[in-house]
């Protein structure tokens, strides 16, 4: 089992996650009760004394945990917050970086989970990943300006056309790095004029 040892991360935590898998494969998933769904991942669903495993997983047996991303817009299920036509989904801009970095058909997630089914002939996929990829920057700026409280004028910065997802993301994190950093030295700066 999955146990929390670490008080900073509450077990009931949402957000997504990405799953280092056996045969160089990855799993892309999303939930509201992290510890819960990544126990399910690794030890099997538990169903009247049998296990069962998603598709992917059973196939691939999850190795390590790579990724836990906490965010409020975990897919486009949960929440009714839309970036132009699509509700925000970071599940699907983590399974679009996982396709970028590590290839289309050995990561799973978000709307492509069938096991059996070659992606790489999907056109929507593909227009997804290139021309719609500023549908996704806009996704991870939304999740960083409103679940993680960083300022507009900190991600506009950011040029979108640069970037593919996985890039855009990266600077993304280095500008909420700064964010923090300067977060945490107004704090240090307060408690100082306080004493």
């Amino acid at each position: 089992m999955i146990t929390n040892h670490n008080p900073i991360f509450n077990p009931y935590t949402t957000g997504c996650y990405v799953l280092s898998c056996s045969n160089q494969k990855w799993y892309v998933g999303s939930t509201t009760h992290l510890s819960r769904r990544l126990n399910e991942h690794f030890f099997g669903y538990g169903h009247g004394g049998s296990k069962t495993y998603c598709g992917w997983t059973k196939l691939h047996p999850p190795k390590h945990i790579f990724y836990i991303w906490k965010t409020q817009f975990i897919n486009h299920q949960a929440n009714q917050t839309h970036v132009f036509d699509r509700k925000c989904s970071m599940e699907r801009v983590f399974t679009y970086m996982c396709f970028e970095m590590f290839g289309i058909p050995n990561v799973r997630g978000h709307a492509y989970t069938t096991v059996g089914k070659d992606y790489r002939s999907s056109d929507m996929l593909i227009k997804q990943l290139s021309e719609d990829k500023f549908i996704s920057q806009c996704m991870i700026a939304l999740d960083f300006i409103v679940d993680k409280g960083m300022d507009l004028e900190d991600i506009e910065t950011i040029p979108l056309c640069e970037y593919n997802i996985t890039g855009y993301f990266d600077q993304c994190l280095k500008h909420y790095n700064k964010f923090l950093d300067t977060q945490f030295k107004n704090i240090s700066d307060a408690k100082d004029e306080m004493q």
